[in-house]
């Protein structure tokens, strides 16, 4: 009784906000269906819309674990059709159907095995960086209270700039990360992750130049 009236006055002035997240209202069956197959370690067949080949593809999984991150649900698994193990995201399945072919978990299989030193999900092998951006004082402290990645290391300045410093396994998906502080964030190395962002942001310059009709 006692812990349940410190609980009631705490609801009283503690508000959790859930985040933004991708709802599963439409793929609901095939999650079901998901976990169903990697409790029983039975192959599923998957009818999915590939953002990355953009185009449907039919592929047979063996469901090693349903995960969430960055906002949804995956699943993560051998893919018969790339014969690697691939992440699927749930929301993105068009069919699914479970079928009595079974599988084995890989002893050596693990989640961080998996993804390595990617910056979140998507792993480029073999091009691994150790990546340096000096952040603006406007941004700075938001950005260092945050554990970001493994590897990351803080170094402030006396201007109260901060550098920010990690290993990843490919540049890519990091670089979004990185333009979403605009001008607030300067890479200081790799020359390579430089010139992707000075693409894009050329790219940018001639959208925004555009007058629109």
């Amino acid at each position: 009784a006692e812990l349940q009236d410190q609980l009631l006055r705490l609801s009283e002035v503690i508000r959790i906000e859930r985040p933004r997240t991708a709802p599963l209202s439409s793929a609901r069956e095939h999650y079901e269906r998901l976990l169903e197959a990697s409790r029983q370690r039975r192959k599923i067949r998957l009818r999915y819309e590939s953002l990355y080949e953009q185009q449907v593809i039919r592929t047979l999984v063996s469901p090693y674990t349903i995960l969430f991150k960055r906002h949804a649900w995956y699943v993560l698994g051998r893919s018969s059709l790339h014969r690697a193990v691939r992440t699927f995201h749930v929301g993105r399945i068009l069919e699914s159907e479970l079928t009595d072919d079974t599988f084995e978990l890989p002893p050596r299989f693990s989640i961080k095995r998996h993804f390595g030193k990617a910056w979140s999900m998507v792993r480029e092998k073999k091009a691994r960086h150790r990546v340096t951006v000096r952040f603006q004082p406007l941004v700075a402290r938001n950005v260092a209270d945050v554990i970001w990645h493994p590897s990351q290391q803080i170094a402030w300045n006396d201007d109260g700039t901060m550098d920010y410093s990690v290993e990843v396994d490919g540049l890519r998906e990091m670089s979004w990360w990185i333009m979403g502080y605009a001008d607030q964030a300067e890479v200081l190395e790799p020359d390579e992750m430089r010139e992707l962002i000075a693409e894009r942001v050329r790219k940018m310059s001639v959208l925004y130049r555009k007058r629109r009709t």
